[in-house]
């Protein structure tokens, strides 16, 4: 059989009254338990939309939605990881290798023409480049956490991941701190410099597929107020 939609919506209050927030998660499950309730209703006509929620639920284990959460959010880490690695590559493949080799260059370039006594600004220069940019990163984030006050799991991740490129570069700074020496001196800027363009290549990839994920997310959202 198939379900009106005031039985759609009593399995969406139920879901959310059980501690679902999170708009996107609370859409897939709605999703699973329309097409279960069918099911059970098709073969137990004599079953209320209540009662075949019940039992719906109680084939989530004793656990009930946590199982689910966790299994969502290790979906979410692997695929924004994916996706991100994936951005990644594409700055060592053409065409946008040429601006990988155009930067690394240019920044090799750069530090061979300045004077020794500021050689150390340009490595903090450099570090502050990739402060700033995970600033802004974690300021999308943190705007991107809702879409019209609707809470959204893979949102919620994204000031998680976010925080990676800071975390990167408080790295690199005590990277810096330790070899500060080894860099100033002889060819060894060039591997800082190959660091950093790593570093900051990626983090360009993590806002890239953040702001991709968001727009998804508005569309989803958009689906929803429809349905």
């Amino acid at each position: 059989m198939t379900l009106e939609q005031e039985h759609i919506q009593i399995i969406d209050n139920y879901i959310e009254k059980s501690g679902i927030v999170w708009l996107d998660l609370r859409l897939e499950l709605v999703d699973h338990f329309v097409l279960k309730v069918e099911d059970i209703l098709s073969h137990h006509p004599q079953l209320d939309i209540h009662a075949a929620i019940h039992k719906v639920k109680l084939g989530f284990g004793p656990k009930g939605f946590k199982r689910i959460i966790n299994e969502r959010r290790k979906h979410i880490e692997k695929q924004f990881f994916k996706s991100v690695f994936k951005h990644f590559k594409s700055f060592v493949t053409l065409p946008k290798i040429i601006f990988t080799l155009l930067l690394t260059y240019g920044l090799i370039r750069s530090y061979s023409l300045i004077a020794d006594t500021d050689k150390e600004w340009f490595f903090i220069g450099l570090i502050m480049v990739l402060f700033f940019a995970s600033v802004y990163s974690i300021f999308n984030a943190y705007n991107r956490r809702k879409i019209a006050n609707s809470k959204f799991l893979v949102l919620h991740h994204m000031q998680q991941f976010s925080s990676f490129s800071n975390t990167s570069t408080m790295g690199l700074n005590l990277l810096y701190i330790i070899l500060k020496k080894e860099f100033l001196e002889g060819n060894n800027y060039m591997l800082f410099i190959s660091i950093w363009v790593v570093m900051f290549l990626f983090s360009v990839s993590i806002e890239v597929i953040s702001k991709q994920i968001f727009k998804q997310q508005q569309s989803l959202y958009s689906k929803y107020i429809v349905y």
